[in-house]
């Protein structure tokens, strides 16, 4: 578990960040076309995080950023409050910010005065740190050091925080309607049954688009729709993870949630994990569209309570629907 001291050094403590620079969010139309100095302006405002402490105590950290006298420098207000056995901390500074690359930002402390508790007061005095820093929409990304996790901060406000519906522009050809014929061999893992089928799956994006609801269903020849094996899926970004998730169930009581772990040449790469009817099942998924008006589903890896299974799956094949 990510340890911080909330007393005595939350100010370093809270920048011992992980993952490399590489790793930083950025959203297509939130940061492309943004000048440093644009970028820097997103900085200011007030940014909100929780984090718990060793003790289980809800720790909350308030990050003012207002700004300073010339181009570039910027001051910060910082509390922290929740602590109820050592009080709220309170601390200002002043720190200079220039561009790190075209979308992150290079934040070097200058000094800071610590005003709470009043027995660890201080007067304005050097301070020796950088972090390097990345605004995309209403998160704030900073990172210190490389092998520890970032702190992600939410930008305070009255409003909803909904992020960038660009973020899901990879998962554009699910929005399509596809079918197809299936000889489906059965599966243990999703306590389905051996069967000839007939698959449509589609998906649709929400008002805001930040969420995708897909569905599957795959109806057995001669069958009717109550007995159809269905999967019904949620698709959005993760800020926390900086990566597309989702979450799906089907009728067969399959629990499932997945990371999109790569995308390329219209290909996407699924891990899920999740419970069926015989046990935890883990699994590579890939999603294929690199062939027009085509889908390919193929299970590339799975485990059943932790043992590796062969179920005979082949690709499934499924084409646009005109």
């Amino acid at each position: 578990m990510f340890q911080f001291s909330v007393v005595s050094r939350p100010l370093t403590c809270l920048f011992f960040l992980a993952t490399g620079l590489a790793t930083l969010s950025s959203a297509r139309g939130e940061t492309e076309e943004l000048t440093p100095q644009e970028h820097m302006e997103k900085l200011i405002g007030t940014w909100v995080i929780t984090r718990v402490n060793v003790e289980g105590v809800p720790i909350t950290h308030t990050y003012q950023i207002k700004r300073g006298a010339e181009e570039g420098d910027f001051e910060h207000v910082w509390r922290v409050t929740g602590d109820a056995e050592a009080g709220d901390s309170l601390w200002e500074a002043r720190f200079k910010v220039t561009p790190a690359s075209k979308k992150t930002l290079a934040v070097t402390y200058v000094e800071n005065k610590r005003i709470l508790p009043e027995d660890n007061a201080h007067d304005w005095q050097p301070f020796g740190m950088s972090y390097v820093a990345q605004v995309v929409g209403n998160q704030l990304y900073a990172q210190m050091s490389l092998d520890r996790e970032p702190w992600i901060w939410t930008r305070e406000s009255s409003g909803m925080d909904v992020q960038d519906p660009t973020r899901l522009d990879v998962l554009a050809p699910l929005l399509e309607t596809y079918s197809g014929k299936y000889e489906n061999m059965g599966s243990k893992a999703y306590g389905a049954a051996k069967s000839s089928q007939t698959i449509t799956t589609s998906g649709r994006k929400t008002e805001t688009g930040t969420v995708v609801i897909h569905e599957w269903t795959s109806i057995p020849e001669g069958g009717s729709a109550a007995e159809a094996f269905e999967a019904r899926g949620i698709y959005s970004f993760s800020p926390k993870e900086r990566k597309i998730v989702k979450q799906y169930q089907t009728s067969t009581g399959v629990h499932m949630t997945g990371v999109l772990v790569a995308a390329e040449g219209n290909k996407l790469l699924w891990e899920r994990t999740g419970k069926g009817p015989s046990g935890t099942i883990r699994e590579f998924c890939q999603f294929d569209f690199s062939e027009p008006g085509v889908f390919r589903h193929r299970i590339l890896s799975r485990t059943l309570n932790g043992v590796p299974v062969k179920e005979d799956e082949q690709d499934i094949v499924l084409k646009k629907s005109e």
